[in-house]
């Protein structure tokens, strides 16, 4: 299979190799390797670093072009950062993070997808993840999010996301908020662009999810699910420690031909609100602004990261 892969790694050699080898059984040839770099004094990290550097060496089965962040970037950083570095090399490919497991079937949905809608600049990206149903029914919705736990897209919707953050982020709290769209207009959205400004903010998702909304671009989402994640429940994960994993349960019929593609708005509005909540882009009430805002002043002048 040629359809290029980028794995974001850290400091988890375990549930690295986990992955390397589910790429290596559904066949992955065009594979990209990023690495964060260690803490500053952490052994734990180095060590980490030398075992996965270890596995890398002993791929016989492709050869994979590797990343090597010297520095430790931390998760917003090294995953925009891994990112931009697999799209300076591919025009569209699937993005695969350290803890994930992709069904094969998302493979081959995506293969079809990214060719299919290459040149539709209203669709940004393509999802693995849906915990919103257990696929009876099968079909993808154009979600205005997309949920990152394994995801595709390409390289000119990545330039379009990281343009649209950087015009967002030049922008003062209150114009970054009347410039939002209606849905998701929240003085808490605007202070998650604030917060990423100023390095506030260790998760890189967000502000992907900000600029699919901003740009009024959607996610081909699947009505189930492509993914496990084998993050979940580890003490050592970076957000997901507290978290169970969604099972891969989007059981496809290998004569159904391509899946009809639906607008959200088809959906129903429980589902819908359901989305906006999992993404945390839902709107707030009065009082639930007031707290946001609340919170928000309190983690500035702490000096507190979320």
């Amino acid at each position: 299979m040629d359809l290029p892969v980028l794995i974001i790694g850290f400091n988890r050699p375990r549930e690295f190799n986990q992955v390397l080898m589910n790429l290596k059984k559904i066949g992955v040839t065009n594979l990209f390797i990023s690495l964060d770099g260690p803490r500053e004094q952490n052994f734990e990290d180095v060590r980490a670093r030398k075992e996965i550097l270890n596995i890398i060496n002993n791929i016989d089965w492709c050869k994979p072009l590797v990343n090597l962040i010297p520095q430790n970037c931390g998760c917003r950083k090294a995953c925009n950062d891994a990112i931009s570095w697999f799209f300076s090399h591919v025009e569209y490919g699937i993005i695969n993070e350290d803890d994930i497991i992709l069904s094969k079937d998302f493979f081959s949905d995506c293969e079809y997808f990214l060719k299919e809608y290459q040149n539709n600049q209203n669709v940004m990206s393509i999802s693995a993840h849906s915990e919103f149903s257990s696929g009876t029914g099968m079909t993808h919705f154009l979600s205005p999010f997309c949920r990152f736990w394994g995801w595709a897209t390409w390289s000119d919707r990545w330039s379009n996301h990281l343009d649209c953050v950087k015009k967002m982020q030049s922008m003062n709290f209150l114009s970054a908020y009347r410039s939002l769209p209606t849905f998701i207009k929240s003085f808490r959205i605007s202070a998650i662009i604030n917060a990423s400004k100023h390095g506030r903010l260790s998760a890189w998702d967000y502000e992907a999810n900000i600029s699919h909304s901003v740009l009024d671009a959607k996610s081909i989402t699947p009505y189930g699910n492509y993914v496990t994640n084998i993050g979940c429940g580890n003490l050592d994960a970076t957000h997901t420690s507290d978290m169970d994993s969604p099972q891969s349960v989007y059981s496809i019929s290998k004569t159904r031909g391509r899946l009809p593609v639906i607008e959200m708005n088809e959906l129903e509005k429980d589902m819908a609100d359901l989305i906006r909540a999992r993404c945390h882009m839902e709107p707030l009430s009065f009082f639930g602004e007031i707290r946001s805002i609340l919170g928000i002043m309190y983690r500035l002048f702490m000096g507190i990261k979320k």
